[in-house]
């Protein structure tokens, strides 16, 4: 009894330590920490990795107990999506469009193409209203309302917030960032 109950503790401090920090890549970045996504009545829970380079970006999703549910690797195309490739839990590869791979694999609606920007509280590439507020920066794109709050870095630049809110429709979805690795030459 004393054995199996040791057990679950060490599986639950695990899983409580996330997602690890990939290394950050040449002139990009890295974050980790957690996601949560609730559309309608669903929700959805997942630590995340995310590493982002000039031309591909890759993202990890776990439990809560640390086992991978995916990943994806998202290639760009002059800064925007161009094509995606999905890993599932069992290593099986897809090609297609980033949120429908992520949707059909984990059930998880994550507007993807625009995250490599809203985790730096940036604006993507396109048509965006941006503006700060008294609550963070706040960024209207794609359907989306991007909150983006609790900088962790203001001086000489200011990078890496850590949480950010994204609102469309019925989905919500909440990002707080534990850790950032910065590789850039120049300021997000």
């Amino acid at each position: 009894m004393i054995r199996a109950l040791v057990f679950l503790m060490a599986l639950l401090l695990a899983g409580c330590a996330g997602m690890k920090l990939p290394p950050a890549p040449q002139d990009g970045f890295s974050a980790s920490g957690r996601v949560i996504i609730r559309s309608g009545s669903e929700s959805h829970y997942a630590n995340f990795g995310w590493q982002a380079e000039p031309q591909t970006d890759r993202l990890s999703l776990g439990n809560p107990l640390g086992q991978t549910l995916a990943e994806l690797e998202i290639h760009y195309l002059d800064s925007i999506p161009s094509y995606a490739v999905l890993y599932d839990a069992d290593g099986r590869a897809q090609e297609g469009a980033p949120e429908a791979l992520l949707l059909d694999a984990t059930g998880m609606r994550l507007p993807v193409a625009g995250l490599r920007w809203w985790l730096q509280g940036v604006a993507a590439p396109g048509t965006a209203s941006s503006r700060a507020t008294a609550d963070g920066q706040l960024i209207e794109q794609d359907g989306w309302r991007i909150l983006a709050s609790d900088f962790s870095e203001t001086q000489p630049v200011r990078r890496g917030p850590r949480k950010i809110e994204l609102t469309r429709g019925e989905v919500s979805v909440r990002i707080v960032i534990s850790e950032w690795q910065w590789q850039t030459l120049s300021p997000p």
